[in-house]
């Protein structure tokens, strides 16, 4: 079987190419990537896909292929939007192409072989930059008849349990009390600055995956406006973390005699979930990868490990689901959102490692899909999960 995947992406290759590029020369920003979503949807009309354009979203899209309905329907998420000024810095354009190139490879397999049973969907997912376009999707039922989905990221290393957290945000504003002039109390920069440096002398006491981080969007003695993330792997870290900022944030408050008033943003395009990967699934993707020579840096204790946030997260918590990352050969400084990570994911070098990546993600759904009781444990697991925030009802297998 491997073999055959291998063939199919091999026989499509010089295509599958072209659309990369033709998706890394044209960047477009969240919610409005019209060429991406064009182009990919005619590619899978073309390939025999029942494609639903401007699926629940504009720019989003279903394409889907199925021989036998008692078998799993498993997702492949493409992602295409680029970020402001810099382009495919985030490699988003590989992540089309691999998913695309895996989609077409399981399709292909699936009507040589009707043994093969279930259905294959291509999902095109708009902005996860900024917009939580997974999120929007889920809340309207795109994963309501999905058993397992999965994707892969390009990053500077293989990383088949990367450390994605939880992402939430929180605004905060500092006012002098009504009816006082300055002279008669501090301005509201000071009760900022009490604010900063409260988070910082709090930061000793934080798990080393917790991350805080902030801006001042507006500044004047009367009136300051900050804008503060924070995240960590978890639900119940990130509400340890929002109960510390509240004591950050009043008591700049009261030591500086200033109103405080904060927003937690809670509706749920603004929370970016921690990444539940599914180690059964994993193991599967592993499995098909090591075969391929791609070797895994989870172990390294001389990789950085980095802190990501992204709506893929929140489809892990309603579907099993799977996020490796892979190696494009950039590396530091030319980290993820930067000119230099953008450079390296348009370039001929970045083709073989995201082509592998691509036959790895085709045959580990081509195994849930064979092995039922492959595809039971990827279930129990997901069920099982104490991490897992019940935002919709899940499918049982084969349903």
């Amino acid at each position: 079987m491997s073999h055959l995947v291998g063939k199919v992406i091999q026989e499509n290759e010089s295509l599958l190419k072209d659309i990369c590029h033709k998706i890394w020369s044209n960047p477009e920003l969240a919610f409005q990537e019209t060429y991406s979503h064009d182009l990919l949807t005619a590619s899978l009309k073309k390939f025999g896909f029942e494609v639903q354009k401007n699926y629940i979203l504009p720019t989003a899209f279903r394409a889907e292929f199925c021989n036998r309905k008692d078998g799993p329907t498993i997702a492949i998420l493409c992602e295409y939007d680029a970020l402001p000024d810099i382009g495919h810095a985030c490699g988003h354009n590989l992540i089309a192409e691999i998913s695309l190139a895996a989609g077409i490879a399981v399709k292909t397999l699936m009507e040589r072989d009707l043994s093969i049973c279930g259905k294959v969907v291509v999902l095109g997912t708009p902005a996860e930059e900024s917009g939580g376009g997974k999120i929007i999707l889920i809340e309207n039922g795109a994963f309501t008849d999905i058993d397992a989905a999965l994707m892969a990221h390009p990053q500077l290393t293989n990383m088949l349990f990367p450390l994605i957290l939880d992402l939430a945000r929180v605004t905060v504003i500092y006012k002098i009390k009504d009816g006082l002039d300055p002279w008669e109390n501090p301005n509201a920069n000071d009760a900022a600055v009490a604010c900063y440096n409260n988070i910082s002398m709090i930061r000793g006491s934080f798990d080393r995956r917790w991350r805080v981080s902030g801006v001042i969007k507006r500044s004047t003695w009367e009136e300051t406006e900050m804008n503060i993330s924070y995240r960590a792997p978890t639900l119940g870290e990130i509400l340890t973390i929002k109960k510390k900022l509240k004591a950050c944030f009043e008591s700049a408050a009261e030591i500086t005699g200033c109103e405080c008033e904060y927003n937690f943003e809670e509706d749920s395009q603004s929370v970016y979930r921690g990444m539940i990967a599914n180690k059964k699934m994993a193991q599967v993707f592993a499995k098909h990868a090591e075969t391929k020579g791609i070797v895994f840096q989870d172990d390294n204790p001389r990789i950085c490990e980095s802190a990501v946030s992204t709506d893929m997260g929140n489809v892990s918590h309603v579907v099993p689901s799977i996020q490796p990352e892979y190696s494009i050969g950039a590396c530091a400084p030319h980290v993820n959102h930067t000119p230099g990570f953008a450079t390296a994911a348009g370039s001929p070098a970045a083709q073989e490692p995201s082509l592998k990546i691509a036959e790895c993600l085709a045959l580990t759904v081509l195994d849930l899909m064979t092995n039922p009781e492959l595809m039971i444990k990827v279930k129990s697991e997901f069920e099982t999960n104490p991490n897992r925030a019940h935002a919709i009802p899940s499918r049982q297998a084969g349903e």
